[in-house]
């Protein structure tokens, strides 16, 4: 019994680190307007070449693969390749406007996790069909409230890509 209370009242060894502890890792973006003026650049980059692709009628859909995740490319192929099995093509050009953050973070090192809300405008675009005829919807809304999620490229932090997108059923902020 003597030895284990003496042992018991020992000094503890140190313990010996095998790695050095994780560094601090700076951020993707030096600020939350950073952040968002990458979001808008992608974002605009990504709406110029849906309608490229749109005005071509869904045709070479891998042309805007990398803008958008592996995760949400087959998503985005696959609306145009509704389009192009629907023979229609659209004229004019969509923009967006009323962006603003709800939220940027790394979620790992030289990872930026970055989600705006923004309102799509497709009033300057009509849908073609075949013989160039005008089949835009009748009652067709020409602003989208979105909520937008973008992440980092694997390849460049401050890159982002187009990871999700949604329609804002919340408050119509349009």
């Amino acid at each position: 019994m003597t030895a284990m209370t003496l042992g018991g009242c020992a000094a503890a060894s140190v313990p010996a680190w095998t790695n050095d502890p994780d560094p601090v890792v700076a951020p993707v973006f030096a600020s939350n307007d950073e952040a968002l003026a990458a979001a808008a650049a992608t974002y605009g980059e990504y709406l110029a070449m849906t309608d490229e692709i749109n005005h071509d009628g869904g045709v070479d859909s891998a042309r805007i693969s990398h803008l958008v995740t592996p995760e949400h490319d087959p998503v985005v192929k696959s609306a145009f390749a509704d389009f192009q099995s629907a023979g229609e093509k659209t004229l004019g050009a969509s923009s967006f406007d009323t962006l603003s953050l709800t939220r940027y973070h790394d979620d790992a090192a030289n990872r930026a996790v970055v989600t705006v809300y923004l309102c799509a405008d497709v009033s300057g675009v009509s849908v073609l069909d075949a013989e160039n005829a005008d089949v835009t919807p009748a009652g067709r809304g020409d602003r989208f409230a979105l909520q937008i999620s973008f992440v980092s490229s694997s390849q460049d932090p401050i890159k982002l890509l187009v990871d999700e997108e949604e329609t804002w059923d919340g408050k119509d902020f349009c």
